[in-house]
């Protein structure tokens, strides 16, 4: 549905007209015989009745006396706007022959407010790609600020929808292109797509259009390009190459992009180029093992900007070898392990408030537990009790505040992980008490069943388990003998695993997720001290890339990903020099090396290795 559509949709529920009355003020589009005169004594002004009607209740003489007395100004005590003209009325006389004037007289102008607030809901609810950028302009236009706001989101999150398959995008004009391309709220991974958007603007009307390209390539965040698609696509483009102003824009970003690459920052009348966009999501990491004992820090990871930050808001105390998920804008912590207690307890964190709970404890403690979130519950299975490895599955309705037992898992599992693909969970590895996993199970809800799948092509426990393109990832972990930096995915269409490109770092019990559609490892412990670095998988290249650490070297760590945060200033980095370009995988041909010859990780201070409870003791007996 676009825009004019929904036009005459209202159109067509507010056929009398659009009035607001304050003080008796109304306006009209439909004010019957409008005008200063009026109707020239043949009725009133704004009735809905007929002439005809308006004499059966009045008399000629009456009429003729009040429509006098209007002419005049006298007595009146409304004022009625049609389009540009606006006359005095007598309210009382609109309402005794208007149902609708006696609507807006005698509630006090509540009617229309209402009228539009019901529908700016209505185009809120029509909103799509097509017609966004249509809502937004319309809201504008008549001052509708929280209709323009959201439908505005919604353009800046669906940018890539709305490029390709929106007519109002092209016929967007030079000013409004370019508050549109310059907002810090596009969500776009790669700023290659900003510049192709302006090159389609411009086709829809070259001629006219090819000036505004200078000031349009100043909305693209050119410091994000690499120099060979600054050099290969943009520089040589004839929108470019045929404008000299362009060109010379062009080759100052090249400039400052070499100056990145030299660690050299762009000087300040750039930062502009290399300021990131705003994330749509936020990777919250939780607790963990730090220098020997727990922790309750949490970290958060902003995408665009690579870079990590501690928030504000710590866990209320500290754990590990717990899990922590999320169900809509609210994150669960459940089970764990604080050196000496085994936890059943479970905690919610409100990222929009900044603020912890209590929630309900699980009916057994749960040391290396697994743990999702599905239809907006969490469910937690397996993990260790301070006895026995379990099975038993526990899952927690929000909506009650209850836990409920659920059917056991097929095996036993402790330190095994858990993912939610096509409405399933699947989860993999683990330790059964003897020995490391590497059977992988699923759970269909509705038919309460757990069903066995292939085995992984290693044994893993402390694995990382995460869904991401239509497959589980099983990523890591310890095969009974070493900390492991292989990878695999199942593919349920055809029920095999396959092998990925290993990790630059071999970790077990550390965090992973999925954010900007990439998948990241996150710290971990290496065999030897625990880590704090940080890589991400791209399926598209199917290779891996080191990232920005964390604050913290930390294992037996979680992670959750969070989206649409109202709030989400408080959980991304706010540079106050430009940020650092993303490094390539040392395996790649164009990485820039970070590690020693031999492929050992960077230098890092001298660490206490963590102190895993005794499940992991029994591991490296």
């Amino acid at each position: 549905m676009n825009i004019g559509d929904v036009s005459e949709e209202l159109q067509s529920q507010t056929s009398q007209a659009e009035v607001s009355s304050n003080n008796g003020t109304a306006d009209s589009s439909a004010g019957a015989g409008a005008g200063p005169g009026g109707s020239g004594g043949s009725g009133c002004a704004g009735c809905s009745r007929s002439p005809d009607a308006t004499r059966r209740i009045f008399t000629d003489r009456t009429v003729d006396m009040l429509n006098d007395l209007r002419e005049r100004g006298q007595l009146c005590d409304g004022l009625v706007r049609a389009g540009q003209t606006s006359f005095l009325v007598h309210r009382n006389i609109l309402s005794a022959t208007s149902g609708f004037f006696r609507a807006v007289f005698t509630t006090g102008g509540l009617v229309m407010p209402t009228l539009t607030k019901e529908c700016c809901k209505y185009l809120k609810r029509q909103l799509c790609a097509e017609n966004s950028l249509g809502i937004a302009a319309f809201a504008r236009a008549y001052f509708r600020t929280g209709l323009m706001k959201t439908a505005m989101r919604f353009a800046n999150s669906n940018f890539g929808a709305v490029v390709s398959g929106s007519q109002e995008f092209l016929e967007l004009s030079e000013d409004s292109l370019y508050e549109y391309l310059s907002s810090d709220e596009l969500n776009v991974r790669h700023e290659e797509l900003v510049f192709e958007a302006i090159c389609k603007w411009i086709q829809f009307q070259p001629e006219v259009r090819k000036p505004a390209m200078p000031r349009m390539l100043t909305a693209v965040r050119l410091g994000h390009l690499s120099t060979e698609y600054l050099m290969e696509r943009i520089k040589i483009h004839e929108y470019v190459c045929n404008n000299e102003e362009a060109k010379q824009i062009v080759i100052e970003a090249l400039k400052h992009v070499c100056k990145l690459k030299t660690n050299d920052g762009p000087g300040h009348s750039l930062i502009h180029f290399t300021k990131p966009r705003m994330p749509y999501e936020i990777l919250f990491v939780i607790g963990g093992w730090s220098g020997g004992s727990p922790t309750n820090i949490v970290e958060t990871y902003d995408a665009r900007a690579d870079q990590w930050l501690v928030c504000r808001a710590p866990d209320l105390e500290p754990r590990a070898y717990h899990a922590c998920v999320s169900v809509g804008q609210v994150i669960y912590v459940v089970g764990g392990f604080n050196g000496v207690e085994y936890f059943n307890s479970c905690r919610r964190f409100y990222p929009k408030h900044l603020r912890w709970t209590e929630a309900p404890p699980m009916n057994s403690k749960r040391c290396y537990v697994s743990a999702v979130g599905l239809h907006g519950r969490v469910y937690a299975m397996g993990g260790f009790d301070g006895h026995v490895r379990l099975n038993s599955v526990e899952r927690l309705d929000p909506r009650t505040n209850q836990w409920s037992h659920i059917m056991p898992m097929v095996q036993q599992r402790s330190d095994a992980k858990a993912s939610v693909l096509n409405d399933k969970i699947y989860i993999c590895g683990g330790f059964n008490g003897q020995e490391c996993l590497n059977t992988a199970e699923y759970y269909d809800p509705t038919a309460n069943q757990w069903t066995m799948i292939t085995p992984m092509r290693n044994r893993r426990s402390g694995v990382g388990v995460v869904a991401y393109h239509g497959c589980i990832y099983a990523l890591g972990g310890f095969n009974g003998i070493t900390r492991m930096n292989t990878a695999e995915r199942y593919d349920p269409s055809t029920e095999t695993w396959a092998t990925l490109p290993e990790m630059y770092s071999p970790r077990s019990n550390f965090a992973a997720g999925v954010v900007d559609d990439l998948l990241f490892a996150i710290g971990g412990f290496n065999g030897v001290t625990t880590i704090s670095h940080v890589e991400c998988y791209d399926e598209v290249s199917n290779e891996w890339f080191d990232t920005e650490g964390l604050s913290l070297f930390r294992s037996a760590l979680s992670a959750c990903v969070v989206k649409d945060l109202p709030n989400i200033h408080d959980f991304i980095y706010k540079p106050k020099t430009p940020c650092k370009r993303k490094r390539s995988h040392p395996n790649s041909p164009a990485a820039t090396p970070t590690t020693s010859p031999e492929g050992s990780p960077p230098p890092q201070p001298p660490l206490v290795p963590p102190a895993p409870p005794p499940d992991v003791l029994n591991q490296l007996a």
